[in-house]
């Protein structure tokens, strides 16, 4: 079954270590969530069966009004049909996670949170510019709660430059205590077009060691593991039967719709990705013009691809994954090699 995701490209500040699509200019909110609607329904024929998994990601669609997000959720459920099971996730920042709101996504038909904390340490939120503080992070958790939502994910963030030793033990003691079903943790990435990777360049920015990053991953891996949860994909980490449907699909090569700006898409053979400009998507969306670029994968791009998504995962891959997405069994220059390693043991 297919999953649908939809970019919310706005944000109220932009965070110092953010690569991703965004703007926090907002007067053009209207008229793009309208062209995102349009998107839906031109490609809503792509569907081939009722989608199992619904994902607003972004940016922050946690800024989206009940009007905003009651018309987004109108325009998929008119033209797509949707599994009565189906995930349905919210990325949200803790300062957006109101009463008011919560309820507002409970009504709309949202089951699954995804709350964008990074850190327990006010230092760090406002090194990164977060616009939330420690405090807010831990009311959201309960809030949401509160409020009847009980599949909850949380991001972290370690490889913090300024830490000393026990600050990412303290942000794991708090994680642990609070209990969530699911998180998920990423190593800080220097991208070269944030202010973070601005300030890297020009020297007034160091990056944490790589011995450091190594020991708190690792702490991270033990952790979670005592505490119960299922260490399946490299960043992601579940409790059982906790495990995100929707980010699975992707590891697993399955069909997905991306829309909005700077969204992708694929189907098994090719990949589509959206113009990550609200202006130029804002114009061309539902024109003769393509708002979006495509790729036709080869045999070997689907083989490397499945290889390279599949050993993300604790479940790995097998000989049938490829057989399953039309890629050849093997490489020929490779298979001397894997066979050298299954001889060893190693694979």
């Amino acid at each position: 079954m297919p999953r649908l995701y939809l970019h919310i490209p706005y944000c109220k500040q932009a965070c110092h270590y953010c690569d991703f699509h965004f703007s926090t200019v907002m007067n053009t909110r209207a008229p793009l969530l309208a062209a995102m609607s349009r998107e839906l329904e031109l490609r809503s024929g792509e569907a081939n069966g009722p989608l199992s998994s619904i994902y607003f990601g972004g940016g922050t669609p946690s800024i989206l009004t009940a009007g905003e997000l009651n018309d987004i959720m109108s325009a998929i459920f008119s033209r797509y049909r949707v599994d009565d099971a189906a995930e349905i996730t919210l990325e949200a920042n803790p300062d957006d996670l109101s009463k008011e709101k919560l309820a507002m996504w409970m009504a709309a038909g949202i089951n699954r949170l995804s709350i964008g904390i990074q850190s327990f340490h006010d230092t760090d939120l406002k090194w990164m510019n977060r616009a939330h503080n420690a405090g807010e992070a831990l009311q959201a958790v309960e809030r949401a709660r509160s409020a009847g939502f009980h599949r909850l994910t949380v991001d972290l963030i370690y490889g913090i430059p300024h830490w000393y030793a026990d600050e990412w033990e303290q942000n794991l003691n708090t994680l642990f205590t609070l209990g969530v079903d699911h998180f998920s943790a990423y190593i800080l990435t220097v991208e070269d077009q944030t202010a973070l990777g601005k300030n890297v360049a020009r020297g007034k920015q160091r990056v944490a060691d790589d011995t450091a990053i190594e020991a708190q991953y690792q702490l991270l891996c033990e952790r979670a593991k005592a505490a119960g949860y299922s260490h399946y994909e490299v960043s992601n980490f579940g409790l059982p039967g906790r495990m995100a449907a929707h980010n699975s699909a992707y590891w697993r090569g399955e069909h997905y719709i991306g829309i909005g700006p700077g969204a992708h898409s694929f189907d098994g053979q090719t990949r589509r990705w959206n113009i990550a400009s609200n202006p130029r998507y804002l114009k061309l969306v539902g024109g003769s013009e393509p708002w979006y670029e495509t790729e036709q994968l080869t045999p070997i791009d689907r083989h490397n691809e499945r290889l390279l998504t599949g050993l993300r995962t604790s479940r790995g891959i097998s000989l049938d994954d490829f057989t399953e997405c039309g890629s050849p069994p093997e490489h020929p220059e490779t298979a001397t090699i894997w066979q050298r390693l299954l001889d060893r043991g190693d694979l």
